[in-house]
């Protein structure tokens, strides 16, 4: 009777070992998962950063063509209220 006891206890011991394995195994495949995320996570925020950048530069150069246009604009006002009609 006195081992019943300790191998019952055994038993139990063995049964969480087995779980804790299965909760590491678990928990590097979660890991892994979370890297992978991280690293999608970092490519999209370079990505937008750089939309970011290419909309900074693209308005920039539209400012410049719509300078340039009213110039033009201004241009073609003086000329025809200086031509005779």
């Amino acid at each position: 009777m006195a081992e019943e006891p300790e191998n019952i206890v055994l038993a139990h011991l063995r049964e969480i070992r087995s779980e804790l394995r299965d909760v590491r195994t678990e928990l590097r495949d979660v890991k892994a998962k979370q890297d992978e995320h991280g690293k999608t996570l970092e490519w999209i925020a370079e990505v937008a950063y750089l939309g970011v950048g290419i909309a900074t530069a693209t308005n920039y150069k539209l400012d410049q063509i719509v300078e340039r246009m009213d110039g033009f604009e201004q241009r073609l006002h003086t000329v025809e209220a200086r031509s005779p009609s």
